[in-house]
């Protein structure tokens, strides 16, 4: 609050020209900032309370005055603020949104940035047979298509091929997909 706004009021009572005992008085001050607004005293009791009472009223009707002037000017600054926080809000509502929609994307990327085992277990089958779709269509457009022959591991393990066959890479993508397709069925 602006200290130029601030009323201060001091009222107080005695009796003269001994405490207690003597002729009951008061004193009493009211200052805006440096300047005095009202001041009185003397040694009739009624007054006290009757210019006790106009003083408090005074300072009431003011000060409601003032509250009023100051909330109304407080709530005039805030509503831009408001405006741009709504606004705000609404920008990281959508945000949020489209990082929602890219949270898939970042855990692929995650995985072939850190090769971490854990990010690759927890992916569905449906993402790595898209991989391998993936890896099939870029071997296509990069004409990636060389001849692979059966490492002799595997002519000892599957007796009716034998290590002289020779498989085109694209043939062997499609059959590796095709075979996580079918584990699933």
């Amino acid at each position: 609050m602006d200290k130029q706004q601030i009323l201060e009021a001091w009222i107080d009572g005695a009796c003269e020209p001994f405490n207690p005992g003597g002729t009951a008085s008061y004193g009493m001050v009211v200052k805006r900032k440096f300047t005095l607004l009202s001041s009185g005293g003397g040694t009739e009791i009624t007054r006290v309370g009757d210019k006790a009472m106009a003083a408090i009223k005074s300072l009431s009707s003011g000060g409601g005055m003032e509250i009023t002037r100051v909330s109304d000017k407080a709530i005039a600054g805030l509503k831009p603020l408001l405006e741009e926080i709504r606004a705000e809000t609404k920008r990281l509502a959508g945000l949020k949104a489209e990082a929602g929609k890219l949270e898939k994307e970042l855990m692929y990327a995650r995985y072939f940035t850190t090769g971490d085992e854990a990010v690759l277990k927890a992916f569905s089958k449906e993402v790595i047979i898209a991989f391998m779709e993936r890896a099939l269509t870029y071997c296509r457009l990069n004409q990636l298509n060389p001849e692979v022959s059966v490492p002799e591991s595997l002519s000892c393990k599957y007796l009716s091929i034998s290590s002289y066959t020779k498989f085109e890479l694209l043939d062997l993508i499609a059959w590796a997909e095709a075979g996580l397709v079918e584990a699933g069925q």
